[in-house]
């Protein structure tokens, strides 16, 4: 247990229990602390409450405070267990606030894990808050297991399972992209990539692509480069309205902009036009203005 420069090393086997005061150097494979501050300066070495450890394999906090600090250059993975995650050779348990490091983080592999991301760009998985990351692999290409983000901020689709958010806190943009990701939530606008994307559409607000499932979208900007087209699939009976502006529609209360091809139930129905002053074509189904 952890206090001020004092250690109170539990000897198992011989149930004994001893407190050892005014050191700055110690060796300890488990730690145990309540709302301690960590800063990790190497592979298993920490430093807290003025005292530096090495062979550290495994820091739990049983506060609601605990917090790491890594100046190494190494990645933060996941674990299965919740609230623990693996960072330079230490397994960290009960943490709340997690910084540093290569800002990276990796899901688990034998777990389908969930990503909250917030306006300041902090990610909490569990109860962790993850500061400063920039790049999140989920980790799994199981099928059991299903990796999801709560997105805020603008989305953009970067390939398959793979997209980036635009985060905007105090006037500083910057992207955290994220891959290997099988869902999405609170999309809001959903952006496409520079080639040909489709949009399948699964109900109100609800679309996938790239191997992604996106809820909650607002609206969809596909590229606009004229020598690819980027596609809509309407939810089967579902009504596709053209809006009267080039390359517009609106379905299941999405509306698409930038689309050159679209249908309904699997089947594409129209070309939409190109510009203001070429004719739209459409079937049964869809709604022109």
């Amino acid at each position: 247990m952890l206090d001020d420069n004092n250690v109170k090393a539990d000897f198992t086997d011989g149930n004994i229990d001893i407190t050892i005061s005014g050191i700055n150097e110690a060796v300890a494979s488990n730690l145990l602390g309540a709302d301690i501050a960590y800063t990790v300066k190497d592979t298993n070495k920490v430093f807290a409450k003025a005292i530096t450890f090495s062979g550290v394999d495994r820091i739990v906090d049983t506060g609601s405070s605990g917090a790491v600090t890594s100046e190494t250059s190494d990645q933060w993975e996941l674990v299965s267990a919740d609230n623990e995650v693996k960072h330079s050779g230490i397994t960290f348990a009960g943490m709340r606030s997690l910084t540093g490091g290569n800002n990276t983080l990796v899901g688990a592999a034998d777990n389908g894990d969930s990503y909250q991301l917030s306006l300041t760009g902090d990610i909490t998985v569990d109860s962790m808050i993850f500061k400063g990351i920039r790049n999140v692999n989920a980790n799994t290409d199981d099928t059991n297991y299903t990796d999801t983000v709560d997105a805020t901020g603008a989305v953009t689709l970067q390939g398959n399972n793979a997209f980036g958010v635009t985060i905007d806190p105090n006037g500083s943009s910057y992207d955290i992209n994220f891959s290997g990701i099988d869902a999405v939530t609170n999309t809001g606008i959903l952006t496409g990539t520079t080639g040909a994307d489709t949009f399948t559409v699964e109900g109100d607000n609800k679309l996938r692509s790239k191997g992604i499932q996106f809820s909650d979208v607002s609206s969809v900007l596909a590229g606009n480069d004229t020598n690819i087209a980027d596609t809509v699939n309407a939810k089967a009976g579902e009504t596709v309205a053209l809006t009267g502006i080039a390359k517009e529609l609106i379905t299941s209360n999405i509306l698409f902009k930038q689309i050159e091809v679209a249908g309904t139930g699997g089947e594409n129905l129209c070309r939409l036009r190109l510009s203001r002053y070429n004719r739209d074509y459409w079937g049964q189904g869809l709604q022109g203005q």
